[in-house]
């Protein structure tokens, strides 16, 4: 994808994920095996809306 398409839901562009993904893959990685383990996701820094 190209890293100046237009923002997601949570206001990001790819470019944003691309430059910290050594930071963010993990935990992206991390939190969608919990979800597609346990049918959702608990942490104490995200809110459900």
């Amino acid at each position: 994808m190209h890293s100046d398409k237009s923002p997601g839901p949570d206001g990001l562009n790819p470019g944003f994920y691309k430059h910290f993904w050594d930071l963010l893959g993990p935990k992206i990685y991390h939190a969608g095996v919990q979800w597609l383990e346990q049918g959702s996701y608990q942490h104490p820094h995200i809110e459900n809306k």
